[in-house]
């Protein structure tokens, strides 16, 4: 339910047909989320988001990246503040890429 609480008001009756309508398929939606299965997650992670983006709330990530330091999870989050759902600026672009090389170095281990 937290999803649905923030996403856009004109995306919730889409998302509910996909994913189930948070009045009445509560069940479904906790056993969807991944928060559920978070402890489940070993592997380090990197979160890219924009913070404009209508279909997936910045929030989502930052449980997420807040659940995974808890349990200990090497975890990094990269916001873009001015990106929606998908990164699309070169100079984002540029600095998502650096920062993913960057992450791969640090965690993987050849």
């Amino acid at each position: 339910n937290h999803f649905f609480a923030h996403t856009a008001p004109w995306r919730k009756e889409l998302r509910a047909v996909e994913y189930g309508h948070p009045d009445t398929d509560t069940e479904l939606l906790r056993v969807l989320s991944p928060l559920t299965h978070i402890a489940r997650v070993q592997a380090p992670v990197l979160f890219v988001h924009g913070r404009n983006d209508v279909r997936v709330s910045v929030k989502e990530v930052e449980r997420a990246s807040a659940a995974l330091q808890e349990l200990k999870v090497p975890v990094e989050t990269l916001i873009f503040d001015n990106e929606g759902h998908s990164i699309e600026r070169e100079e984002n672009i540029r600095l998502l890429h650096q920062k993913s090389i960057a992450f791969i170095q640090k965690y993987v281990r050849v």
